[in-house]
C-alpha cells in the first residue's frame, strides 16, 4: 500500500472505489425496476379484484340460479 502511495498512481486507489459505485448505482435501478414491476402487479391485482371478480360472482350467482330452478334446462330446449 505504501508503494502505491509513494508512486503517485491515485487511480489504481480510485479504481475499485468507482467500480464498487457503479455496481450500487446498477443494484439501485434494479431495485427501482423491480419495485415499479411489483407496484404495477398489485395495482393490476386490485383492479382485478375490484372490478372483475363482483362481475363473475354475480354471473355465477346467476348461472347457479338458473340450473337449481330448472330455468337453464328450459333455456337450452
Amino acid at each position: 500500500m505504501n508503494e502505491v502511495r509513494n508512486s503517485g498512481d491515485v487511480w489504481s486507489l480510485v479504481k475499485p472505489a468507482a467500480g464498487l459505485l457503479v455496481l450500487g448505482v446498477i443494484g439501485l435501478a434494479l431495485v427501482g425496476v423491480f419495485m415499479g414491476i411489483t407496484s404495477a402487479l398489485i395495482s393490476f391485482a386490485s383492479w382485478v379484484a375490484i372490478r372483475v371478480l363482483p362481475i363473475l360472482a354475480v354471473g355465477a350467482l346467476f348461472y347457479w340460479i338458473a340450473r337449481e330452478t330448472g330455468l337453464l334446462a328450459k333455456l337450452r330446449r
